[in-house]
């Protein structure tokens, strides 16, 4: 008797099918009246930091409640501007002085729409990518010819690109998510031929990825990346200049840590690696050179409890000393979680819960190579574990032309060769790479 999973129903999870994690609307681009201040400082934030002035105008903003959000799309939008007005507070004056204490008026309500998301009061993935766009043509496609930002730090197109370039990666995320529930139905019927269409999908929509993360040459320049943008992702978790995280006035007295922004927050590529049965040990502890971490849980299985997250605040948004001591925790990268496990905090909350489902769903890897697939449902899996490998690998190529060699450049006081997300950067993306193609069915052995 074939003992059939459940697969999880997208639409449960905010995942739409038509843009996937994405919002299923474009994100607002201004609040009601109550909060034209935050909105006001958001545009402005470009002109505070040419002035010099940042602080001294975000301290003129008054501290709101949060009681007036009362849509997700409003708490989103309040989520991403609050990121950002956060994020140009303390990092204004460069990467080696940032603030210690962010004031009340930024702390507070940012605490309290983070908590309503599920998430943390840092700024992410969601903040400056899922949130933060627009169509130019409200009936045209979800791509680099119809997108444009809702709001930059610096003001420039090479911090606009960068966002979009991401936007439009997750934007295919509707049929690839379609394709691996579709394929997770295949398996519980048995049906090889319908699993190797639907992982022909899959490494379509994956090369489709790959196309699209190759244009970032095109607009973003490097050198603008690093010196311009990429401080202001920076994180207060292992952080030489913020040793001890960063206090939130009003919040807590005591620091939090939290790591900076990354792509490895993007819950579409870790639905993929879990589709494909990809394990992710922790950072340095690599599969091809410990053979027993292939019997270890998934990142799925051994993450902590996300669901413990859900009752951290009361029906107006407040949190309680239970709240503040599980802010405080977050499980360090590069100790006993990886790294992709850990950054699951850092998620919406029912993204973070669709991952753990499909984490239970039927395994399409174990299914190709059971006696019930076929030799075409293995090549159709293969064809996209090769194809995220190859992802992979123009990723590696971005973060060394836009991270590691204008780091080669810069005083070795800074963290300069660490992810903004706290992870040893290069050797935790080949470790990735390879464990990617562990998953291969017909080659036991890839070459790391």
């Amino acid at each position: 008797m074939v003992h059939i999973k459940s697969v999880p129903i997208p639409e449960d999870y905010d995942i739409s099918k038509r843009r996937g994690f994405l919002p299923d609307q474009d994100p607002l681009q201004n609040l009601s009246s109550y909060y034209a201040s935050w909105d006001a400082a958001v545009k402005q934030l470009p002109s505070y930091l040419l002035a010099g002035c940042t602080r001294k105008q975000l301290d003129r903003i008054p501290l709101l409640s949060t009681d007036q959000l009362t849509t997700e799309a409003e708490f989103q939008r309040a989520y991403s501007v609050l990121c950002m007005l956060s994020h140009a507070y303390v990092w204004c004056d460069g990467e080696t002085s940032p603030c210690k204490v962010l004031p009340a008026n930024l702390a507070v309500p940012w605490a309290a729409v983070s908590a309503h998301l599920g998430g943390k009061p840092i700024l992410t993935h969601s903040a400056v990518v899922m949130y933060n766009w627009h169509l130019i043509d409200s009936e045209g496609p979800a791509d680099l010819t119809n997108l444009a930002v809702n709001h930059t730090f610096n003001g420039c197109n090479d911090e606009a690109w960068f966002y979009l370039v991401t936007v439009a990666i997750e934007a295919l995320g509707g049929p690839t998510v379609q394709a691996i529930v579709n394929g997770m139905h295949a398996v519980n019927e048995l049906d090889a031929e319908k699993v190797a269409a639907h992982m022909h999908v899959l490494a379509d929509s994956i090369e489709s990825m790959t196309n699209i993360i190759l244009r970032m040459f095109e607009k973003c320049d490097a050198t603008v990346y690093y010196r311009d943008i990429r401080p202001f992702f920076g994180g207060w978790r292992g952080n030489p200049v913020l040793p001890n995280g960063l206090v939130y006035e009003g919040v807590s007295d005591i620091p939090f840590e939290y790591a900076g922004g990354s792509a490895g927050q993007s819950s579409l590529l870790q639905a993929i690696d879990i589709a494909l049965g990809i394990h992710h040990s922790p950072t340095n502890v690599c599969p091809m050179q410990e053979a027993t971490v292939l019997d270890t849980p998934s990142a799925s299985e051994s993450e902590p409890d996300a669901d413990a997250e859900d009752t951290d605040t009361d029906l107006d948004g407040n949190m309680n000393e239970e709240h503040l001591a599980k802010l405080r925790h977050t499980p360090a990268v590069d100790a006993e979680c990886s790294y992709m496990s850990t950054v699951r905090a850092y998620m919406p909350r029912k993204h973070r819960h669709f991952l753990s489902a499909l984490g239970k769903a039927p395994s399409l890897h174990d299914f190709v190579k059971s006696p019930h697939g076929s030799d075409e449902a293995r090549a159709a899996f293969d064809r996209a574990v090769l194809a995220l490998s190859q992802f992979r690998t123009k990723h590696i190529q971005l973060v060394s032309t836009y991270i590691v060699i204008p780091a080669s450049k810069k005083s070795s006081t800074i963290a300069s060769y660490r992810g903004t997300g706290g992870s040893s950067i290069m050797p935790f993306l080949k470790q990735v790479r390879t464990e990617t193609l562990t998953q291969l069915t017909q080659c036991p052995h890839p070459r790391p």
